[in-house]
């Protein structure tokens, strides 16, 4: 029933106004929300604990039953059974209880690790029994090294468990597997809720009531289901998360359930109100919050549930420096000329790889000499001058720094014409002056091998991703983060991922955790950083890990933390070195020398994962005479991962390439040139028939070139542009 608030009628009280109110039927009742009506029923999380003994089963390399099977998702329980005892534990958490447990598996094996998984399977309502996780490792990692691995399995709530333990090949029935069940907790929390946590009131107080004030609690319920009428003496209600006991005269009792993930829930009852006299009624709602202390309300909303914990999607930057071309440098002896009036000053002959070799030296005279300028020459070895420096001048104890470049290949020297009536000594040498051992540099560029510009780490912490929430006491919130598990080799300290799949880690010590192209490293307080792979395919990737807030209370929240790893597609007008992503990328050269790199990013696609690109700028020529040729390299994309066995066991991978030549590369690369444009394709396992060819790279040719220039994969690989694994044939 509708209600007016009149404002004829005023008690003052001090310097408040109070307005009486004048109902639009005084006979029928009205509800308004009181106290009595919004009631906080507190719960308490604050579990007993009990350690619980180790478990240890004796596992063999024979399960009894086609271990296939355990990669369903569902068993029944004769299948179950049918697994051999030694290889599964078995147990049951009780009612308001939940459990926490390290499996620990140790292999002993003089050949190193082997393989295995430990499955969870939880019974279901049907008497089935539901993978809940499986865990995909390795025990004895390390060569020669027995060791015991430990997993933390994600806690238990109640419920009847098999954890199962499934050995690789290459273990005998013989062998005995130690599979444990160690350092285990239990909790308790049914004392939840207490005789403290029951809330008793009456609905009718405070709400007008209608003619006479004459009015009763004539049905109830809760909400969003249908009610039923109240009887003279008492009516339950079982509600979501408690029961409600309610009187006609108003008065009830709220019981909450002792259950922990009831925490922050609100509980809503409806019920009405009739009016004896007239029989006019009206709906009011009972509203309970089930509080706990580390929970978070809206004071303004009050049937709101409450908040807990509440994860938030966040994603790093993560910045690189530039990868860039290997050199080498090859140190030339010092060398002087004493008698420069009566004979040419020649070095010895120095060998320049292609045009981007650079000589880089300094010319100068003795302490006491008289300067002059000269021309330097640049001088083959059958007497051609190919290049020549003017006006360079020479002064004593003083350096003139020199660089040449952009030579043919072949073999040089540096040439001073003599100079009559001078006396003195010239030297050519490194930039170092007055060292007595001070060589002059000839740097090459090594073309197809590159040194890796760092990806930078990052840092941050749970705690500080925008949103996340860790309820108002942090210390009741865990941390999952999921990853492969990583371990260190106590002889090399070499981090090693033993892990085939993800699982959840709870971060309550020092972890490291591997994704697809970087490790993160985790403290107990949530903070991180982020150490990517140092490695080409690490380029433009995504790196995701999923993360769950576990509040005591079993609540979760889930949420992704990604880095975004700096792309390598940019180009300057340097000799800059560039890698394809997933997109089909567009490459702008701008000058230079560039070499586009090639990286697998998925194992099994015809493309290795990269998009179809498109170079618009391609420069052709080959490296030995044009200085701005530019190149890709496709090596990465015809190497295979081969696995290294150990006992029948899967234990490593090692990088294997098909080679090519004349006479099977076509079965491997082709080019389509259609004017300028040449299209190269792939088939990344040639004759073999997991892969057929697909385009990978249009190439639109910048420099003219008349188009009866063979522009096909033998003449891109013989001008160095074309980078293959390649044989040459004996």
């Amino acid at each position: 029933m509708k209600r007016t608030v009149a404002w004829t009628a005023f008690a003052t009280l001090g310097a408040a106004v109070v307005p009486s109110i004048v109902y639009a039927d005084a006979s029928a009742p009205t509800f308004e929300p009181t106290e009595e009506t919004m009631k906080t029923a507190p719960l308490f999380l604050q579990p007993t604990e009990r350690a619980l003994p180790n478990v240890k089963k004796v596992g063999g390399g024979v399960l009894g039953l086609d271990i296939g099977i355990l990669d369903l998702g569902l068993l029944s329980a004769s299948q179950i059974h049918q697994i051999d005892e030694k290889n599964r534990h078995s147990f049951t958490v009780p009612k308001g209880e939940v459990w926490e447990y390290t499996a620990a598996v140790s292999i002993h094996s003089v050949l190193g690790g082997h393989a295995f998984n430990v499955h969870v399977f939880k019974k279901d309502a049907q008497g089935h029994f539901v993978k809940q996780q499986t865990y995909r490792e390795s025990s004895g990692a390390f060569l020669g090294i027995a060791k015991e691995a430990h997993l933390p399995l994600e806690p238990f709530p109640e419920g009847e468990y098999e954890v199962i333990l499934e050995l690789g090949a290459g273990l005998s029935v013989v062998q005995v597997v130690p599979f444990t069940l160690k350092h285990g907790t239990a909790y308790n929390f049914t004392n939840v809720a207490t005789d403290r946590s029951r809330v008793r009131g009456n609905v009718l107080n405070g709400q007008h009531l209608g003619e006479g004030q004459d009015a009763f609690v004539s049905s109830v319920g809760v909400k969003g289901q249908p009610m039923r009428g109240t009887n003279a003496e008492e009516t339950i209600v079982q509600g979501t998360y408690g029961h409600l006991v309610l009187r006609q005269d108003g008065t009830y009792e709220y019981v909450p359930a002792s259950v922990r993930e009831n925490v922050g829930e609100v509980e809503t009852f409806v019920f009405t109100i009739q009016n004896r006299q007239n029989g006019k009624t009206v709906e009011g709602e009972l509203v309970i919050r089930l509080d706990e202390p580390s929970v978070l309300w809206d004071d303004d909303v009050f049937d709101a549930p409450g908040r807990v914990v509440e994860a938030r999607p966040h994603v790093h930057t993560v910045e690189a420096l530039p990868m860039t071309n290997a050199m080498r440098i090859d140190y030339k002896k010092k060398v002087k000329e004493t008698r420069l009036n009566r004979r040419d000053f020649k070095t010895p002959s120095f060998y320049v790889k292609d045009t981007a070799t650079t000589i880089d030296f300094a010319i100068l005279a003795n302490k006491g000499a008289n300067a002059f300028e000269t021309d330097v020459h640049i001088m083959k070895q059958d007497g051609t001058i190919v290049r020549t420096i003017p006006n360079v001048a020479v002064k004593p104890n003083r350096a003139n720094a020199l660089s040449v470049s952009g030579l043919p290949r072949g073999h040089y020297n540096v040439y001073v014409p003599k100079r009559p009536n001078w006396k003195g000594t010239v030297f050519i040498e490194g930039l170092k002056t007055g060292k007595a051992t001070n060589p002059y540099a000839v740097r090459d560029i090594l073309w197809g091998t590159y040194d890796q510009g760092d990806l930078k780490p990052v840092e941050g912490a749970f705690a500080h991703i925008p949103g996340n929430f860790f309820s108002k006491d942090s210390t009741k919130t865990d941390i999952f983060v999921e990853g492969y598990r990583v371990e260190t080799d106590p002889k090399t300290n070499e981090r090693i991922v033993v892990a085939d799949e993800k699982a959840m880690h709870r971060l309550d010590e020092h972890r490291v955790i591997a994704g697809e192209y970087g490790y993160l490293v985790v403290e107990a307080d949530g903070s991180y950083v982020y150490e990517p792979f140092q490695d080409i395919s690490s380029y433009g990737q995504r790196d995701t890990f999923r993360y769950t807030l576990r509040h005591l209370s079993g609540k979760t929240s889930e949420a992704t933390l990604s880095f975004e790893l700096a792309k390598m597609t940019e180009t300057t007008t340097n000799d800059d070195v560039i890698v394809s992503t997933r997109d089909d990328d567009t490459f702008v050269g701008k000058g230079g020398s560039d070499t586009l790199v090639y990286a697998v990013l998925e194992e099994d696609d015809a493309r290795g994962g990269n998009g179809h690109d498109t170079w618009v700028d391609f420069t052709y020529g080959s490296i030995a005479t044009e200085r701005e040729a530019d190149r890709v390299d496709l090596r990465r994309l015809f190497t295979v991962k081969q696995p290294i066995l150990q006992e029948g066991n899967v234990v490593g991978y090692r990088d294997v390439a098909h080679t090519m030549n004349r006479h099977n590369v076509r079965h491997f690369v082709r080019a389509e040139r259609n004017g300028n444009d040449v299209t190269i394709w792939i088939d990344r396992d040639g004759p073999k028939s997991q892969f057929a060819f697909e385009p990978l790279l249009t190439l639109s040719i910048d420099n003219a070139v008349d188009t009866n220039v063979p522009l096909n994969v033998q003449t891109m690989i013989e001008n160095g542009q074309l980078i293959v694994p390649w044989q040459e044939e004996r």
